[in-house]
C-alpha cells in the first residue's frame, strides 16, 4: 500500500488468465503495432484508475460462482467500458478482478468482451480461475508466515 494525495492507492496483481485474457484481445481485435499499443496503454489508464479507486464508476459486484473456495473477504467486481477503436458488442468490453480491501490489493482476472460473453464467462471456468487465485494466496500467506517464524528463531 502506499499513499498518494493522502489517500490510499492499491497493489495491483496480474493472475494468468489476465495476461493470458490481454493477449487473446490484442490477437483477434489489434492486429497491427500501433493498435495494441493504443490497447495496452488503455488498459494501463483502467489499472490506474483502479489503483486508486477499486470502486470507479462503471463497476459492480459480481456473484461468486457456487461452492468456490474464495475467501469471503475478496470482493468480486466487473468494470464495463468501450474498447478502443471497436464497435458493436467487441467494443463493449468488460474486466473482472478481486478486491482485498484488508491487504490494499487488486487481481485483474480477466478481460473480455460482450461478443465473447455475453453476461460473463461460465461459473465454471470462473470458479476454477477463482479458486487456483485462493490457493495462490493461501500459500503465499503460509509461505509468509514460515518465513517470519524463521526470522524470529534466528533472533
Amino acid at each position: 500500500m502506499s499513499l498518494k494525495n493522502g489517500y490510499q492507492t492499491y497493489k495491483i496483481i496480474l493472475s494468468q488468465k489476465f495476461q493470458r485474457s490481454v493477449g487473446v484481445l490484442k490477437k483477434r481485435h489489434y492486429k497491427g503495432k500501433k493498435s495494441q499499443e493504443v490497447f495496452t496503454k488503455f488498459v494501463s489508464q483502467i489499472v490506474k484508475s483502479l489503483r486508486d479507486d477499486p470502486f470507479i464508476f462503471g463497476s459492480e459486484s459480481e456473484n461468486i460462482p457456487k461452492s468456490s473456495k474464495l475467501s469471503r473477504e475478496l470482493e468480486f467486481q466487473k468494470y464495463s467500458f468501450k474498447m478502443p477503436n471497436l464497435e458493436g458488442a467487441s467494443g463493449q468490453g468488460r474486466l473482472m478482478y478481486l478486491v482485498d480491501r484488508e491487504k490494499c490489493e487488486i487481481e485483474l482476472v480477466w478481460i473480455y468482451t460482450h461478443e465473447e460473453f455475453p453476461k460473463r464467462p461460465s461459473d465454471k471456468d470462473l470458479k476454477q480461475i477463482l479458486d487456483a487465485i485462493q490457493q495462490t494466496r493461501e500459500d503465499e500467506d503460509s509461505d509468509r508466515i514460515e518465513s517470519q517464524d524463521s526470522e524470529k528463531e534466528q533472533e
